[in-house]
């Protein structure tokens, strides 16, 4: 172990219960029925991925601008007012640093919503490299360019980066781009098939450095 690479939603913080709560209101505004198994279908998409899906799959009947208008507004509730850090996270984050450990984040989630968490949290400090899927001209999740990325950011081979990781998209992108995935079980996931992680844990609080030093 090298690196160490977080998601955010639904790994920094506790975003994605929020997220479906507003979502299924404004879909199920807009498009008449929306369910658990449609919110499957977005989990761990970037924007512009998610209203594709939406718009060719249940025929969402609103401009992009419209679109991203709408869950900007959602957004900017969820990540100032809502939602809060995963616990273990900061005792975890700490134990990398001390351990000269570099830090990432891979998110789907547009920069300016990375920003107010890492201002909100005052975590900016662990970071050693932030990439946001709105920076890079390559496909998102579940495709690996992200995390190849910032791998090359990090100067870090692949191989040699533990990823912590809660949607299928986001699974299945970090397992494609060669890295050890760790399946992060939220309490608001189990019906997202992380099978292709290396292993899955139930919070930061049953894994550590000692631990993680002696996964690759």
């Amino acid at each position: 172990m090298k690196a160490v690479i977080f998601d955010m939603d639904g790994v920094i913080i506790d975003s994605e219960q929020h997220w479906k709560k507003q979502e299924l209101n404004l879909f199920g505004e807009l498009l008449g029925k929306w369910t658990k198994g449609s919110q499957h279908d977005i989990t761990g998409l970037n924007v512009k991925d998610t209203y594709e899906i939406l718009i060719t799959k249940y025929g969402l009947p609103i401009t992009y601008e419209e679109y991203i208008g709408r869950v900007k507004n959602i957004a900017l509730d969820v990540y100032n007012n809502k939602a809060n850090l995963l616990n273990g996270l900061i005792n975890l984050l700490k134990e990398l640093k001390k351990n000269n450990i570099p830090i990432a984040l891979a998110s789907s989630s547009l920069r300016e919503w990375i920003e107010i968490i890492m201002d909100r949290f005052n975590i900016r400090q662990y970071f050693d490299v932030i990439v946001s899927a709105e920076e890079i001209n390559a496909p998102g999740k579940p495709a690996p360019d992200i995390y190849l990325i910032t791998a090359e950011k990090l100067g870090i081979k692949p191989k040699n980066c533990i990823v912590f990781e809660d949607s299928t998209h986001g699974a299945t992108a970090a397992s494609k781009a060669g890295m050890y995935c760790i399946g992060l079980r939220n309490g608001f996931n189990e019906k997202q098939d992380l099978s292709m992680t290396n292993t899955e844990i139930h919070g930061f609080e049953n894994i550590d450095y000692k631990k993680l030093s002696t996964l690759i």
